[in-house]
């Protein structure tokens, strides 16, 4: 099976969130499924980026980053469209 998990936050970040989303990932790639997750990017790259996709963020009151699809994304409209695409295809 193939799962995409879009998230507002995720590792290096620690909290419930990320511990359990890090914990299904890992559960579910074991079991032979195909994971992949879109979070916002921190600056500072997790142990494991593999399958992860990282998106511009905004500051938001009690994280540090909130993933935001909006400008700026991917560069451009045209590059949103083709991430949204290729997310979709998969």
């Amino acid at each position: 099976m193939r799962i995409l998990y879009f998230s507002d936050t995720f590792l290096p970040e620690i909290n419930g969130v990320t511990t359990v989303l890090a914990t299904m990932r890992d559960g579910l790639h074991a079991r032979g499924h195909e994971v992949r997750m879109v979070a916002p990017g921190y600056g500072t790259p997790s142990a494991d980026e593999s399958g992860l996709r990282r998106i511009p963020g905004v500051p938001c009151p009690g994280y540090p980053r909130f993933g935001f699809p909006g400008p700026g994304v991917e560069g451009s409209a045209a590059g949103r469209r083709a991430s949204r695409r290729s997310w979709c295809t998969w």
